[in-house]
């Protein structure tokens, strides 16, 4: 999902507008804490999930040191 459509989905959940410039994966979890599920998004969580993720790169892989 892109940037615009996720800052779209936020305010529709009234999500407060000072974390709309917040890093993707910051947002991406905010948006699933306000909706009711586990904020797992690019953590290492991902690893044991099996669930088809409607989050793109969510199970990409990254550098430690970017987490």
């Amino acid at each position: 999902m892109d940037r615009k459509k996720l800052i779209s989905l936020a305010r529709d959940l009234q999500i407060s507008e000072h974390m709309f410039n917040a890093e993707k994966k910051i947002l991406v979890r905010e948006i699933q804490r306000t909706i009711g599920h586990e904020p797992c998004y690019q953590t290492d969580l991902r690893y044991h999930c099996n669930k088809v993720c409607e989050w793109d790169g969510c199970k990409k892989l990254l550098a430690s040191w970017l987490r």
